[in-house]
C-alpha cells in the first residue's frame, strides 16, 4: 500500500465515516460550566503522571471521578470501535480501524497478541466478543469478531491463532454477541436484519429479515446491537437507528414484539442477569438511558444524562450492565450493581449504581468521542476507547462498593 492510499485508509476510520448515512443530531458547541473540579486534581495528576511516564502525554487530561482508579492506558494506531472481556477477566480484546484485534493481559498490563486478518480488502474490526465458556465446548479463551466487508472471524486470543473465518457478503457487520451457552451468535447487520449462527458449524440457522422483504416485519435501518436473552437463546433483541426495539423468537419468522423510542448506535443494548429488565442507552439528548420490562415492553425509568439544557448531551454509543459478583471483606454483592455507559459530545463515560442510579464514577474532558465501554465480569475493571486511539483500563476502588 502506497503513502497515499495508507493515509486515505486510516482517516477513513472514523466513526462517522464507516456509517455513511448517519441519523445523528448537530452537537452544541456551548463551553461545559465548571470544568476544573477540585474533587478531581488527584486523579487528574495521577493520570497525567503515567502518561508523562509512558510518553503519551495527551493534549487535554480527562478527569477521573468517584470509585474509578487509573491502571494504564495504550495508544494504538487507530481508532477503537469495541472493548470485551474474557469470561474470567484475564483479557482485555480492543478492535482497531485497521482491522486488527489487540489482545491485552489484565494481570501482566502489556500487550500480548496482536491478531491481524488477511483481508482482501480495507475492512475495519467493528466489533469482538469472547466466547462464554461450556464445558461441552473444546477451547476456551475464544473470541468472534466481525468486519465491515461482512465477514467474521473467531481467534483463539491466547495463542493468536485463526480458527474459522466466514466469508462476507459485502454488506458491514456492525456487532456479535454469543449466548449465554455459547452455541449460538447472533450478528447485527447494515442491510437492516439480523443472522443467528450455530457456533459449532458456522452455519445460518436464522435469518431477521428486513421489513422491506415481502412478507416480513423487521428493521427498516442498520441494526447496530442484538443480543441474547440470558435465559432462553431462542429469544433476541434488537436495536438501530429506526428507533425500534425488535423481539425475536428464533422458531418464528416475524418478530414477535417490538419497543418505539431507543436510538441505538452501538453496544447499548443489555440485559440484566435475570432476563427480567433491558437496558437501552441511545444516541440522543433526553432520556438517554432507559430501563425496559421484558414481560410487557414499558417503559420502567428513564434518565437524562444533564439536566440543565446549556450543557452539551452526551450521545451514547455504549451502555452495558455490570455483570459481577464482587467481594468487599466480608460482603458478597448482587449481580448487576452498575450501569456504565459513554458517548460523543460531551465525551464522557459515567458508571451509575442501579440502586438509585447515581453517579458514582465518571470519566470526564476526554478528548474524543467514546465508542465503546466494558466491565470485567469479575466488576473489578472498567475499559474504555474510542476516537482517541487510546485504549484505557480503570479499577473499581474496593473501598468505596456499598453505593446507594
Amino acid at each position: 500500500m502506497d503513502t497515499s492510499t495508507q493515509r486515505l485508509a486510516t482517516s477513513s476510520t472514523s466513526i462517522s465515516n464507516l456509517y455513511k448515512t448517519s441519523s445523528r443530531d448537530a452537537l452544541s458547541k456551548k463551553k461545559v460550566p465548571g470544568v476544573d473540579k477540585p474533587s478531581a486534581q488527584s486523579n487528574a495528576l495521577a493520570y497525567k503522571l503515567k502518561k508523562q511516564l509512558e510518553g503519551e502525554e495527551s493534549e487535554r487530561e480527562p478527569d477521573l471521578n468517584g470509585i474509578l482508579k487509573w491502571r494504564w492506558s495504550k495508544k494504538e494506531t487507530t481508532e477503537i470501535y469495541s472493548l470485551n472481556f474474557s469470561p474470567d477477566s484475564a483479557y482485555l480484546a480492543a478492535t482497531g480501524g485497521q482491522g486488527n484485534i489487540y489482545i491485552y493481559s489484565t494481570f501482566t498490563n502489556q500487550k500480548e497478541f496482536t491478531l491481524v486478518p488477511d483481508l482482501k480488502v480495507f475492512a475495519p474490526c467493528t466489533s469482538v466478543a469472547f466466547r462464554p465458556d461450556n464445558k461441552d465446548l473444546k477451547n476456551k479463551n475464544v473470541l468472534g469478531a466481525t468486519y465491515s466487508d461482512g465477514s467474521i472471524r473467531h481467534w483463539h486470543a491466547t495463542s493468536g491463532q485463526l480458527m474459522s473465518t466466514i466469508e462476507g457478503d459485502d454488506v458491514q457487520l456492525h456487532h456479535i454477541a454469543y449466548s449465554s451457552s455459547g452455541l449460538t451468535f447472533v450478528t447485527s447487520r447494515s442491510d437492516d436484519c439480523i443472522r443467528v449462527y450455530d457456533a459449532n458449524t458456522n452455519h445460518v440457522i436464522y435469518n431477521g429479515k428486513t421489513m422491506e422483504e415481502k412478507g416480513n416485519i423487521g428493521h427498516s435501518n442498520r441494526v447496530f446491537c442484538a443480543k441474547f436473552h440470558p435465559k432462553d437463546s431462542n429469544f433476541i433483541i434488537s436495536g438501530g437507528w429506526d428507533n425500534n426495539l425488535l423481539i425475536w423468537d428464533i422458531r418464528k419468522p416475524n418478530p414477535v414484539r417490538s419497543i418505539f423510542g431507543p436510538h441505538i448506535c452501538g453496544d447499548a443494548i443489555d440485559f440484566n442477569d435475570s432476563g427480567s429488565t433491558i437496558l437501552t442507552g441511545s444516541y440522543t439528548r433526553d432520556q438517554s438511558i432507559q430501563l425496559w420490562d421484558w414481560q410487557t415492553g414499558s417503559l420502567i425509568k428513564s434518565v437524562n444524562w444533564n439536566s440543565d439544557p446549556e450543557i452539551p448531551a452526551c450521545l451514547l454509543y455504549s451502555a452495558v450492565y455490570s455483570k459481577g459478583t464482587a467481594h468487599s471483606g466480608d460482603m458478597l454483592h448482587q449481580r448487576n450493581r452498575f450501569v456504565l455507559a459513554g458517548g460523543s459530545g460531551l465525551n464522557e463515560v459515567r458508571l451509575f449504581s442501579t440502586e438509585s442510579f447515581r453517579v458514582v464514577g465518571s470519566v470526564e474532558h476526554l478528548n474524543c468521542a467514546v465508542y465503546t465501554v466494558a466491565i470485567s465480569n469479575d466488576d473489578n475493571l472498567i475499559a474504555l476507547a474510542g476516537g482517541g486511539k487510546m485504549v484505557m483500563l480503570l479499577e473499581l476502588d474496593e473501598q468505596i462498593e456499598t453505593t446507594k
